[in-house]
């Protein structure tokens, strides 16, 4: 599953990449899925309750991106594959969508949080470089490319 915002959102998402790190951004993005992972382990099958202990937000390819994307998954870990039969089926078994729903009943809010999160931190920073120019203070490199962009 991915979720794309508009324009506005990914600029200030490439500006906040650019000046915080990708430890940071990870960090945010995973305490903002907590309401997804809570959602989905309560609407996971509950044969034995080891699909629904699986359930956590993850960093994938973090530390492989070129590019400085961040990325977090959330669902059951490899060892609870068959959550994927129990989501969308099988020949032999009907599907018992439970991600889904999950997703569906928080995106809005994760996407709130995570844009509330991230325009606090833009907030400070344009206010830390405000603070510089006002003293006479020397711009960073990344000051500058934040003022007027690359």
């Amino acid at each position: 599953m991915g979720f794309s915002g508009g324009k506005q959102l990914k600029l200030d998402l490439d500006v906040i990449s650019r000046l915080y790190t990708r430890k940071f951004l990870l960090l945010t993005l995973k305490e903002h899925a907590k309401p997804m992972s809570k959602a989905a382990r309560k609407a996971a099958p509950k044969l034995t309750g080891l699909l629904a202990k699986g359930v956590k937000p993850r960093a994938r390819g973090a530390r492989y991106s070129r590019k400085g994307t961040v990325m977090v998954k959330v669902g059951p870990s490899k060892k609870e594959f068959w959550g994927m039969f129990q989501e969308f089926g099988t020949r032999h078994h009907k599907a018992q969508p439970w991600m889904r729903p999950s997703w569906d009943s928080t995106k809005h809010v994760m996407l709130a949080d995570i844009t509330k999160s991230f325009a606090t931190v833009l907030n400070r920073t344009a206010r830390r470089i405000e603070r510089k120019a006002l003293r006479n203070k020397r711009l960073t490199k990344s000051d500058v490319n934040l003022l007027f962009g690359d």
